[in-house]
């Protein structure tokens, strides 16, 4: 099964999202979805990009067919380590190339991780306390990028 290789917090979202036998109490007009970091993670890298995309992309396609008439947000994973050189921020790069020639329906590609960073590619100062997990103000410049999305997909 392709979404097989997800792990943590991602599997937890595929399940949830499978025919569960629960009916959807909303139908959704936007889910945004960034997950990933988690497989970078518990396999420190060394899961091929192509399996965790594959696993991400697998996901996005259940939730299409739940809700079929909802459009999918698929974010870029995020940057995480101490700058471009990170082997984990690389490892998660690849698999943002492999989303970004993403074709499913109803499904647009962002990439917003520039928006959390300086110009030498380090993680903006305080917008994480570990190099991975937002603040609240890297919560807010993630919130700030997905509203024009929001707003044109939830009128």
């Amino acid at each position: 099964e392709m979404t097989s290789s997800l792990v943590g917090s991602e599997m937890c979202i595929r399940d949830s999202i499978t025919d569960s036998g629960i009916p959807a109490q909303t139908d959704p007009k936007l889910c945004i979805v960034m997950i990933g970091t988690n497989n970078t993670g518990y396999f420190k890298g060394g899961e091929a990009p192509e399996k965790t995309a594959m696993g991400i992309l697998g996901a996005v396609e259940h939730l299409l067919v739940r809700f079929p008439d909802t459009h999918v947000l698929l974010l870029g994973i995020f940057p995480r380590g101490t700058g471009p050189q990170d082997k984990l921020r690389q490892h998660n790069d690849r698999i943002n190339a492999i989303l970004a020639q993403c074709k499913l329906p109803r499904t647009t590609y962002a990439n917003i991780n520039r928006r959390f960073l300086d110009s030498s590619g380090k993680l903006l100062p305080g917008i994480s306390r570990d190099n991975l997990h937002f603040t609240e103000k890297g919560y807010a410049i993630w919130a700030d990028a997905v509203l024009p999305y929001i707003k044109k997909y939830c009128k």
